[in-house]
């Protein structure tokens, strides 16, 4: 047996005191006359033999009385055999925080606070001279690798918070092999499939207690993913974005209201339903986008886990379209056209090409020339190899060799008089957006032919069949090439309405290699930015409000990886800045896998712990704290209610004795 509050078994000095009063009794006898006594001796005998025996009686009945009181109060205990706390051993004490404990463990409470309070229980009735380690999802020791006494550990306790971040038991393992000696871990946790294993549970150095949290309620409501139709977001075009919820619990929700805000204003409510464990999507028409950057957020409203129930995400303004222009042929025109502010446009002859510019640009043009410099065919090639797009407009006597060592296709010179082009298959994606009325009532251009070839995606073609604008893939970019020149008489392409859609299109198609992402989650490893070349060296700081934080980062080919997986940052807008220039706004969310309630059984949890000596399972019933959890898997069986009876009872025998002995 031993004790809660050893320090209270001074309290059994207070036993002299009866002792005391017993032997040196200071009550006077008092006389009394008689006018006989003959017959008193007989009677003083009798009396005096049952005094005594009277008052060693009550002597004996008060110090029990005042022993169990004393016993009582010190909280005597009975170390369980199953998990026996000794002086050797330090308790490891996992508390999962996950948002995913915010789900109600009954209607008054939710898993998290449940499980709070069973850790403040289990330490509260522990020996004042346990040590404990307490780990939470932040992946830490939060006593600092120096176990701590009941008082300090219950101060580090109450500072804990539900966090967006992750942290399963093989890390718990990692974290306490690094201690050398055998533990008792204690895992309080609602166990989700997604983000548990027990793999790590095998290792016999340690015990461990399991303490599941089983939810009463098993309904949530989350945005699984969200996409725009359109990833080229310009000001000139309209736009629709999808939305798709999953309802992750098995109740069917109908009409949930769904709100998209747009820069703090409200643009539209929605109501979609859901079927239990379904998904269900929505499209919202959201127009063109005339800022260059609009904060937006879906939120609804779904109970018990409200987490979730605010989605964020940016819709930026694509960002101006580089375009290098090498060569002389039709100079003015494309110059013209692409004088926008969805264009950023340079040219340059042929003999005077900035290489380092090239690899920079979005779409490259090749402008009437040659094609016979092989440095030039190199940089196309190493161009195209990264993503870039090129634009390909021949010119009489092109290199038909270097022509097809860029295109990877069979390219040959064949000229043919000036044909009219026809109608383009205004099914192709294209072609979107260009033909709002029907395309048999549209004007086609008319060319001349320079050179062929049989391959390749044919977007235009001329009315002998023959192709006239085709693009090809390659490498992980793309050629367009042009069957014929633009500057020759009866080439009119260039005066005809087509023109300008269809190079916009190809500019736009350039733009498509690195689109920006509305949304991150939380819980990727790395996130990918584009940043100006002059910026590699910076350091780079993401800010909220007043919150700022300091990621992981490092910079490849032009792009800015930032690791925020360590991290403890809310969901919300944050924005990347170097110094006080703001570079990117990022819309970060809680993991999905947070969201989803997919719990192990009690059954599935008790058959693993079957299997292994060192696991033992608890499970709670709703009214249960950690001291009525059952003895044997608890650190001890609590004696002191039985000393508080034994001491009531010693004291009515006392009353009683004096009274009627």
């Amino acid at each position: 047996m031993e004790f809660l509050f050893p320090s209270m078994l001074w309290g059994l000095l207070l036993l002299i005191i009866p002792i005391i009063v017993h032997l040196f009794n200071l009550r006077r006898a008092k006389k009394v006359q008689f006018s006989n006594v003959r017959f008193l001796n007989v009677i003083k005998s009798t009396s005096s033999s049952k005094l005594v025996l009277k008052h060693y009686l009550a002597l004996l009945l008060r110090l029990l009385f005042i022993l169990f009181l004393v016993v009582a109060f010190s909280v005597p205990y009975i170390a369980s055999e199953e998990v026996k706390y000794t002086d050797d051993r330090t308790s490891i004490i996992y508390l999962d925080n996950s948002y995913s404990n915010s789900n109600l463990y009954n209607a008054a409470i939710s898993g998290f606070e449940k499980n709070y309070s069973l850790v403040s229980s289990m330490v509260e009735e522990s020996d004042r001279s346990q040590r404990y380690r307490l780990y939470t999802n932040e992946s830490a020791d939060i006593s600092n690798r120096t176990p701590l006494v009941k008082e300090k550990f219950l101060e580090k306790l109450s500072e804990v918070q539900l966090t967006s971040l992750n942290f399963g038991l093989d890390q718990l393992s990692n974290k306490i092999r690094r201690y050398n000696d055998q533990n008792t871990v204690y895992v309080f946790s609602d166990f989700q499939r997604e983000q548990f294993s027990f793999t790590e549970l095998t290792d016999t150095t340690n015990q461990y207690v399991l303490v599941p949290s089983k939810y009463n309620i098993e309904r949530n409501v989350f945005v699984d993913t969200l996409f725009l139709d359109n990833i080229s977001i310009r000001s000139d075009s309209k736009n629709s974005l999808n939305v798709v919820f999953h309802n992750s619990g098995n109740e069917d929700v109908d009409d949930l209201s769904i709100n998209l805000i747009a820069n703090d204003t409200q643009l539209s409510t929605n109501t979609v339903d859901i079927k239990a464990n379904k998904s269900a999507s929505i499209k919202i028409d959201i127009g063109s986008v005339r800022d260059s950057i609009v904060r937006c957020e879906i939120n609804f409203e779904d109970f018990p886990m409200t987490f979730d129930n605010r989605f964020f995400f940016v819709i930026k303004r694509t960002r101006p379209i580089t375009v290098l222009d090498i060569g002389q042929g039709s100079a003015n025109v494309f110059s013209s056209l692409f004088e926008s502010d969805l264009f950023d446009y340079q040219s340059m002859p042929e003999s005077n090409i900035d290489y380092s510019l090239m690899q920079v640009c979005d779409l490259v043009i090749i402008n009437e020339i040659l094609l016979d410099d092989p440095s030039l065919v190199r940089e196309l090639k190493s161009f195209l190899e990264k993503g870039g797009a090129v634009l390909l407009v021949p010119t009489e006597g092109i290199n038909i060799s270097y022509l097809e060592q860029i295109t990877n296709a069979n390219v040959e010179l064949f000229q043919q008089p000036v044909l009219s082009i026809d109608q383009p298959d205004v099914s192709d994606p294209f072609f979107k957006e260009i033909f709002d009325a029907d395309p048999d009532d549209a004007k086609m251009p008319t060319s001349k032919s320079l050179i062929t070839w049989n391959s390749g995606r044919p977007l235009m073609k001329f009315s002998n069949g023959k192709p006239y604008l085709s693009s090809f893939d390659v490498g992980n970019g793309k050629v367009y090439v042009l069957a014929g020149d633009l500057s020759s008489s009866g080439n009119n392409f260039t005066q005809n309405a087509l023109f300008l859609p269809v190079m916009y299109n190809i500019g736009f198609e350039s733009s498509n290699r690195s689109p920006f992402k509305v949304y991150n989650r939380i819980s990727e490893d790395f996130i990918s930015i584009e940043i100006e070349s002059g910026n590699t060296s910076n350091l780079y700081k993401l800010k909220k409000g007043d919150l700022e934080v300091i990621p992981e980062q490092r910079v490849i080919d032009g792009e800015l990886l930032i690791n925020i997986g360590n991290l403890d940052v809310e969901p919300g807008f944050w924005e990347l800045a170097i110094e006080d220039e703001i570079v990117e706004v990022l819309a970060l969310n809680h993991s999905s896998e947070e969201s989803i309630i997919n719990q192990f059984s009690m059954e599935e949890i008790e058959d693993f712990g079957s299997k292994y000596s060192n696991v033992t399972v608890l499970s709670l019933n709703d009214s249960q704290n950690w001291g009525e959890s059952g003895g044997a898997v608890t650190d001890k069986k609590n004696l002191w209610k039985y000393s508080l009876i034994l001491a009531l009872l010693f004291f009515f025998a006392e009353v009683l004795t004096l009274r009627f002995l």
